[in-house]
């Protein structure tokens, strides 16, 4: 079992005082993020087949309407995957429903960083963006309650400030 660290989930690939490379379970969130509007319209299936055999056409096409609504939204989550940080700049890697997306970030572009926390009904999300100099936000950790402790949020914000020298910004 692997050593829980300030940044779990993530698993630290390397770090340094200069570099900090974080990854996680990328692909497990990318079939995750595919399969499951696919299997919840075949389990509905299944269970009418069983029960009654016949299903009406009205029910087909809802069934097909609320699994393509559910695509389209999920085709604007993008969870932050990986994170790099050396002495140039930040790389950032999100997966979503259309897969991964890697973004390169320089330092002489990042204003500043934001920490805010979500509180949702089964616990809080702590998420750290990096503010680029025309306030564009781009979110690249994020910690859900179950798996992190706020005693982690001072030392996760001294290492973001030491290796980028930008402030990190509670809100």
């Amino acid at each position: 079992m692997a050593t829980k660290t300030i940044f779990h989930p993530y698993r630290v690939v390397q770090q340094s005082p200069s570099t900090l490379e974080l990854g996680s379970k990328s692909h497990l969130t990318m079939w995750l993020l595919r399969l499951l509007p696919l299997m919840v319209p075949v389990f509905i299936f299944i269970i009418l087949l069983f029960n009654g055999g016949d299903i009406p056409a009205e029910v087909i096409y809802i069934i097909l309407g609320c699994t393509l609504f559910t695509y389209l939204i999920l085709a604007f989550i993008k969870v932050p995957a990986a994170v790099k940080l050396d002495s140039l700049g930040m790389s950032v890697t999100t997966v979503s429903i259309m897969g991964h997306k890697e973004q390169y970030i320089l330092w002489s572009d990042i204003d500043r960083f934001e920490q805010t926390m979500q509180r949702t009904k089964n616990g809080r999300i702590y998420h750290y963006k990096a503010i680029t100099n025309n306030n564009k936000k781009i979110r690249f950790l994020q910690f859900s309650g179950i798996h992190f402790s706020k005693d982690n949020i001072p030392e996760i914000n001294n290492t973001l400030q030491q290796i980028s020298h930008k402030q990190v910004i509670s809100k």
